[in-house]
C-alpha cells in the first residue's frame, strides 16, 4: 500500500511541482504571469526540449535530473518570495485533469499493487524503461562492445542507421527519468502513473481551449474529461504506448498559441510559448509530428495574409496548392529521399494485426481489443456517425464565428492520418488515429454546445415542436455513453504486469550486479531488457546478441520458453549466471551451476569454475522432470566414457500432474488439444478432477497459463488457494498457488473460475493448467557422484539427467 501511495499520488504530485517550478521560471524570465496549466505545460515542454540536449553527451546527461531538481526549486522560491502574484491556481483544469488520471488509474488501481498495462500485449515499454535509465546515467551513448538484451536495445535506438546517427525522439522520457531519479522510484512502478499524468495534461488543456467556447463550468469539465478518454488513445496507453497521449499535449498547445501569437500582434510569450510547443512536438514525436504543426501554421499564415493582403494570400494560396499537387505525386512515385523526410516509414504491423478501422478516429470503439471488430455494429456505427456529424457541426461554427483554432486541429489530425494510410504503413496510422481520436471528441464538444446554441435561436422556433434541442443533449449522451462502455471494455481486457515477478527480477538484478553474463530461458523482455541489465542478461527468445541453439540445433522462436534441459552444458557455458523460473516442472541446471539465490518465483545459478561437463543425458518430459532411464540407454550414453571421467546423477522426486481437460468441463469451456492438460475458458464455471498422491507429505501446488480473473481451488472440499491476476499468456510457464498437506491415496480437485464485474481484465481469453503438486523443485536437487558398482541402478531410478565430468 506504501508504494502504491508512493507511486500513484506522491510522485505525481512531485512531478507536477518539478513542471510548474520549471514554467514559473519562464514566467520570471518573461516577466509575465501564466494560468496553471501554461505554467505546468510549459515546465514539462521545456525539461522535454532541453533535456534531449543535455542527454546528448555523457558529460551533461548524469546531471540533467539534479539540474532540472534546482532550477525548478529555485522558480518554485523565488516565486514564493517575491514574485506570489505569480501563483495562480485554476480549479476547472485540475479537477478535469483530476478526473482523467482516475480513469486512466483505474486498472492499476483496482489490481491494488505497482505495475503497468500493456504486459504480454506489447514489448515496447520495456525498451522505454532500458532507454530512460540509458538516458539519464549515461546519455546517448551505445555500449560497447554489444554485449547483452539490453545492449542491443540501446543500440537499436540509439544507432539506428547505418551512420550510427540517433533517431528515437527522447523527449517523453526526459521528465519521467528526471523524477524517477530524484525520488528514486521504480521506474517500472511510476510507468503507467506518468502516462495517466499525461492524459491528465491533455484534459487540462482541453478545459483552457474550450473555456473559451464553453461558459457552463460544468460543462467544460465534462466535455475534457470525456474527450480525453477517446477510446482508441484509452486502448493505446492500456497498452502502454507513450508517445501517442503525451503528443497531444504540444500539437494542441501549440495550436492555441500559434493562433493567439497571430491575434496578439507582437505578443511576445505567445511567440515563446508557440516556439516552445513547436519543439516540443518535434523532440516528443519526431520529424511526424510536424505534420500536425504543418496545416496549423499554413491555416493560421493563410488567415493572416486574408486581412492584411489579399494579393498575397491568392498568392500562397495558388503556389501551396500547386506544391501539395507537386508533393503528393513525388510520394506516390514512391521518392524515397523525400518518404524518409516526412514519414518514417513502418513497414510492419507491429502488434495490429490489421489496419484499425477509420471509424476509431471518433473515439467510440466497445470491443474486447481495439484491433477486432466492435460489438453491436449497427450501433457502434450510428453512434460513430453522430459522432462525427457533432464534429463537422463544430468546424462548421468555429469557420461561422472565425475561431480557426479547432478546423485546424482537426486538418491537421485528418491530413497525418491519410498520409500516414497511403504512405506511413498500418503502424503509424493506427497511432495517428489515437492521436487524432480526443481531438476529435473534443471538436464533437463544441459541435454540440455550438449546435444546442444555434436551436435555442428564433429563427429556429418551427423546429420547437420536435424538440431539437433535447434531441442534441439525447445525442450528446449517446456519444458520452459510447466512449465510456468503450472504456469499459478495455477495462475489463487490459493486461497488467504481475508484481511480482518485477519486484523479484528488480532485486536479482541489484543482488547479482556485474556478475554476468546471464541467461533467462524464457521470453523475459522486461527482465532481459530492464530490470537485468546490470548482470548483462539474454533471454532465449528475446532480441539478443548470441546464438543460443538447442540441442537439435534449432533456436527458441520470439515469446517461447525452454526448459534448461534443451541446452547443450557446451551452450551455455559462456555464461556465469541462469535466471530461472522456478516450477515443479524444470530441470535441474547442468552439474557445473551450482544455487545462488532462490526466491519465491525465480532461482538464481552460478557457474563453478574449473567443473568441466562433457555431456549430458537429459531425461523427463515437458511435464515432468525426472523419468526412469532404460538401461541400454544409459549403457549407451556412458560407452564412450574413460576411465578419468565421473559419473553424475540428479534425482528428482515424482511430480503429480492434474489433467484439467480430462473430464467433464463447464459449458463453452474447451480442453486444449496443443497443450496437454490445460484448458481455455469463456465463461464463470467449476469441475472437479481425481487424483492419488502416493507418498504422505506437504506438496507444493502449480498452475500453467493465466488467471485474470478469480480462481478459487480446492482439495477434498477446503479451500486451498484463492486469488486473481496473473497473467502469463505461455502456458509452458507455472505460477505458484501456496503448500497444501496430502495423505498418500485417492483426492478431489476442485477448480472454480469467475470473472467479478469490477476487477480489471478479468475478460482476457484465459487459458491455464495442468495443476501441479510437486515437494520438490531444481533447487532442492542433490546432484550425487554415481560409483562404478552403482551404474547398474540408474535404470531403476527416477532421474533429471546423468552427466559425464572430469
Amino acid at each position: 500500500m506504501i508504494e502504491m501511495i508512493l507511486v500513484w499520488a506522491i510522485v505525481p504530485i512531485l512531478l507536477t511541482l518539478l513542471c510548474y517550478g520549471f514554467g514559473l521560471v519562464f514566467a520570471l524570465l518573461m516577466r509575465k504571469s501564466m494560468n496553471f496549466t501554461f505554467t505546468v505545460i510549459i515546465g514539462f515542454l521545456l525539461m522535454a526540449v532541453l533535456g534531449s540536449l543535455t542527454t546528448i553527451s555523457t558529460a551533461t546527461a548524469p546531471y540533467t535530473a539534479v539540474a532540472f531538481g534546482l532550477i525548478s526549486a529555485a522558480g518554485l522560491l523565488v516565486g514564493a518570495i517575491w514574485f506570489r502574484s505569480y501563483f495562480r491556481i485554476d480549479f476547472l483544469p485540475i479537477i478535469a485533469g483530476f478526473i482523467t488520471y482516475l480513469t486512466f488509474a483505474l486498472p492499476t488501481l483496482a489490481y491494488g499493487r505497482p505495475s503497468w498495462q500493456g504486459w504480454i500485449k506489447l514489448d515496447d515499454n520495456s525498451t522505454f524503461l532500458a532507454v530512460t535509465d540509458r538516458l539519464m546515467n549515461v546519455g546517448r551513448s551505445v555500449p560497447i562492445p554489444v554485449a547483452s538484451t539490453y545492449d542491443r536495445v540501446i543500440q537499436t535506438m540509439f544507432a539506428s542507421d547505418a551512420g550510427g546517427h540517433f533517431s528515437y525522439p527522447v523527449g517523453t522520457f526526459i521528465p519521467f527519468g528526471v523524477i524517477s531519479k530524484l525520488t528514486g522510484v521504480e521506474k517500472a512502478w511510476f510507468y503507467q502513473p506518468y502516462l495517466s499524468f499525461g492524459a491528465a495534461l491533455v484534459a487540462m488543456m482541453f478545459v483552457v481551449i474550450l473555456s473559451s467556447r464553453v461558459p457552463n463550468r460544468y460543462l467544460v469539465v465534462a466535455f475534457a474529461s470525456i474527450s480525453s478518454l477517446a477510446s482508441t488513445i484509452y486502448s493505446y496507453v492500456m497498452w502502454g504506448g507513450i508517445k501517442e497521449i503525451f503528443l497531444i499535449v504540444p500539437i494542441t498547445f501549440f495550436a492555441l498559441t500559434f493562433f493567439s501569437t497571430l491575434q496578439n500582434g507582437n505578443a511576445r510569450e505567445f511567440r515563446a510559448y508557440a516556439i516552445i510547443s513547436f519543439f516540443g512536438i518535434v523532440v516528443i514525436g519526431g520529424n511526424a509530428g510536424i505534420g500536425y504543426a504543418a496545416p496549423v501554421m499554413f491555416i493560421a499564415v493563410l488567415l493572416a495574409l486574408w486581412k492584411k493582403n489579399r494579393q498575397y494570400f491568392y498568392f500562397l494560396a495558388g503556389i501551396s496548392g500547386l506544391s501539395a499537387v507537386a508533393l503528393i505525386a513525388m510520394l506516390k512515385s514512391g521518392n524515397k529521399m523525400l518518404i524518409n523526410l516526412f514519414i518514417p516509414l513502418a513497414g510492419d504491423v507491429g502488434n495490429l494485426w490489421k489496419s484499425l478501422n477509420m471509424g476509431q478516429i471518433a473515439g467510440i470503439w466497445p470491443s474486447q481489443d481495439f484491433r477486432l471488430d466492435p460489438i453491436l455494429k449497427p450501433l457502434t456505427f450510428t453512434l460513430i456517425g453522430i459522432s462525427l456529424f457533432f464534429v463537422m457541426a463544430g468546424v462548421y461554427f468555429s469557420v461561422v464565428k472565425s475561431m480557426w483554432l479547432m478546423p485546424s486541429l482537426i486538418v491537421g489530425c485528418v491530413a497525418v492520418v491519410l498520409t500516414s494510410y497511403f504512405w506511413g504503413g498500418i503502424w503509424l496510422t493506427g497511432k495517428a488515429i489515437a492521436i487524432a481520436s480526443p481531438i476529435f471528441l473534443l471538436a464533437a464538444s463544441v459541435g454540440i454546445y455550438d449546435l444546442w446554441l444555434e436551436l435555442g435561436k428564433d429563427s429556429h422556433r418551427r423546429l420547437a415542436p420536435y424538440k431539437p434541442r433535447v434531441v442534441v443533449i439525447l445525442l450528446a449522451v449517446m456519444v458520452g455513453a459510447g466512449v465510456i462502455v468503450s472504456d469499459a471494455y478495455t477495462y475489463r481486457n487490459v493486461s497488467l504486469a504481475p508484481y511480482e515477478q518485477g519486484s523479484e527480477l528488480k532485486n536479482i538484478g541489484k543482488m547479482f550486479a556485474g556478475q554476468g553474463p546471464t541467461l533467462i530461458p524464457e521470453y523475459s523482455v522486461y527482465g532481459a531488457r530492464y530490470f537485468l541489465r546490470n548482470i548483462a542478461a539474454e533471454a532465449v527468445s528475446e532480441l539478443r546478441v548470441h546464438v543460443i541453439p538447442t540441442r537439435d540445433g534449432n533456436q527458441i522462436p520470439r515469446g517461447a520458453a525452454a526448459d534448461i534441459d534443451s541446452f547443450d552444458p557446451a551452450t551455455i557455458d559462456y555464461f556465469n549466471l541462469l535466471v530461472i523460473r522456478k516450477a515443479p516442472n524444470a530441470s535441474r541446471p547442468p552439474l557445473n551451476y551450482s544455487l545462488a539465490w532462490s526466491g519465491k518465483l525465480f532461482d538464481v545459478w552460478k557457474r563453478i569454475p574449473g567443473v568441466s561437463v562433457r555431456k549430458t543425458l537429459p531425461l523427463g518430459t515437458a511435464q515432468n522432470p525426472g523419468a526412469i532411464p532404460s538401461c541400454r540407454a544409459v549403457a549407451d550414453f556412458l560407452a564412450d566414457r574413460t576411465n578419468n571421467e565421473k559419473v553424475y546423477t540428479a534425482t528428482r522426486n515424482p511430480v503429480h500432474v492434474i489433467n484439467l481437460a480430462n473430464g467433464e468441463l463447464p459449458a463453452n469451456w474447451v480442453a486444449l488439444a496443443a497443450n496437454p492438460g490445460s484448458v481455455h475458458y469463456s465463461q464463470p464455471g467449476s469441475f472437479n478432477r481425481n487424483f492419488n498422491i502416493g507418498q504422505t507429505g506437504t506438496y507444493n501446488m502449480w498452475i500453467a497459463g493465466s488467471y485474470p480473473g478469480r480462481l478459487r481451488v480446492l482439495v477434498d472440499g477446503v479451500e486451498v488457494f484463492s486469488g486473481h491476476s496473473i497473467f502469463e499468456g505461455n502456458l509452458n510457464l507455472t505460477n505458484p498457488l501456496g503448500d497444501t498437506s496430502l495423505s498418500a491415496g485417492a483426492h478431489v480437485l476442485t477448480v472454480l473460475y469467475d470473472s467479478p464485474r469490477l476487477m480489471p481484465g478479468a475478460d482476457l481469453a484465459s487459458e491455464f493448467g495442468p495443476i501441479y503438486f510437486s515437494s520438490q523443485t531444481a533447487g532442492d536437487v542433490k546432484v550425487q557422484q554415481v560409483s562404478i558398482s552403482r551404474i547398474p541402478e540408474l535404470c531403476t531410478q527416477n532421474l533429471d539427467w546423468i552427466a559425464i565430468a572430469n
